[in-house]
């Protein structure tokens, strides 16, 4: 799966929690967001606006636009690997404390931010497990998504 096709598969399925995806899927989408992330930033600041929270605020309008379809495509990816999507949950959390939808400005109590970075740290710890290699098999969450379809050599 090559970068265009990832994202539009990650956009047909905007709110699949279902199935498995391919590494090259999540990795391209992951890209996506994060060139998205950035590159609205950056044209928001070539574009004479300095970079404040008002920036930092249209471009989170675009990551939230973003945020389903990276948490399906997440979930997806641990699916491949036989885990539970409900192992993005604190990360998740997290995120939504970050933006003050869950919390609203807790940020100056001391134990927020070791959450924060005890999210940080899974974060990390879900993009390294999402490397690994998706189970060659089926699993309790469907097909190998690399598995050649045979139904399609025998009709």
């Amino acid at each position: 799966m090559n970068f265009i096709q990832s994202v539009k598969t990650c956009f047909k399925k905007f709110a699949v929690f279902k199935g498995r995806a391919t590494r090259s899927e999540f990795w391209w989408f992951q890209l996506f967001f994060w060139l998205a992330l950035f590159g609205t930033v950056l044209i928001l600041g070539l574009s004479g606006y300095v970079v404040t929270d008002e920036v930092w605020d249209i471009a989170l309008i675009g990551e939230m636009i973003l945020f389903i379809p990276v948490l399906t495509v997440t979930a997806r990816r641990l699916h491949d690997m036989g885990l539970s999507g409900w192992l993005q949950a604190p990360v998740v959390l997290t995120y939504l404390e970050d933006v003050d939808i869950v919390i609203p400005d807790f940020s100056d109590i001391v134990i927020v931010q070791y959450v924060n970075n005890a999210s940080m740290i899974f974060f990390v710890a879900i993009l390294l497990i999402c490397i690994r290699r998706g189970q060659s098999k089926a699993n309790k969450y469907g097909p190998d998504p690399l598995a050649p379809n045979l139904d399609k050599v025998f009709n």
